[in-house]
């Protein structure tokens, strides 16, 4: 209660004062403020309370809505950066409203559509396909390369024996690129000192042999070339990253690695 100019006593809604401190606190943010003023905690404000600007607000569990704008101009102007605070993942629930935006603390932006919230695929982590200077990684002519399996198969004149996988390292010529982020190589392939028609399948070393091939080749005597994607895979216990080969008839092997598929970009 409080009394009037007049005499009278009257209920004070504290809610409504503290409403109107606030608001007024606002106004008055670029000049003197009065001393009730001064005394108000602006870290927090009750739902209906004006927003301060510089300072923390917290509306608790009720959401603020923002309508407005036309097609040209959006509800909301931001001239600098925005920071989204982040969230911890287990705290950013499956059935949010579609467009509710997320980030966590590692940085990774999440938006919810139909089915929930969704990673938001940014070049901080997406895939990426990078050229690169070309690079040998295996001359069988020339026993060159690391074979970490199968070398027993190449015989005094370079070729691979028919029906025959070899497994070739890459860390050795590519360095710290071939880590965990890369997923897969482009090879110039090539096949030499063939004997009879045949054909090469590359692959993911831990992965069955796919019914494809990479490279065919029709009969002896034939140099033949060709671009191919594989998937390379980090070898159990080991940090060693790896392709196959299947050789299905004789013959000599090159290989160059050209380009490559990474988790994030290089660089980073």
């Amino acid at each position: 209660m409080t009394e009037t100019n007049d005499g009278r006593l009257v209920h004070v809604d504290k809610a409504t004062t503290r409403r109107r401190l606030l608001r007024a606190g606002a106004a008055a943010g670029a000049g003197a403020v009065a001393a009730g003023v001064v005394a108000v905690d602006p870290a927090h404000a009750a739902p209906g309370d004006a927003v301060l600007l510089g300072l923390e607000n917290d509306g608790g569990a009720s959401g603020t809505t923002l309508t407005g704008g036309d097609k040209l101009n959006g509800a909301l102007a931001v001239a600098s950066k925005v920071r989204v605070v982040p969230t911890p993942l287990d705290r950013i629930p499956l059935d949010a409203p579609i467009g509710t935006l997320a980030t966590t603390a590692d940085g990774d932006v999440m938006v919810a559509g139909p089915n929930g919230p969704a990673w938001l695929h940014t070049d901080r982590w997406s895939n990426v396909t990078s050229a690169m200077r070309p690079i040998r990684v295996l001359d069988t002519r020339k026993h060159f390369g690391v074979v970490l399996s199968g070398e027993e198969y190449i015989d005094g004149n370079g070729r691979v024996a028919g029906g025959r996988t070899i497994v070739v390292r890459l860390d050795d010529y590519v360095g710290d690129l071939y880590s965990q982020r890369t997923i897969s190589v482009y090879i110039n392939l090539t096949v030499t000192r063939t004997v009879q028609r045949g054909y090469v399948t590359t692959h993911n070393p831990l992965k069955p042999r796919p019914a494809t091939s990479s490279l065919n080749y029709s009969g002896p005597n034939q140099t033949i070339a060709n671009l191919v994607e594989v998937t390379v895979n980090m070898l159990p216990q080991s940090t060693q990253s790896a392709f196959a080969l299947f050789v299905s008839s004789p013959a000599a092997i090159i290989a160059d690695v050209c380009g490559l598929t990474t988790r994030w970009p290089m660089g980073r």
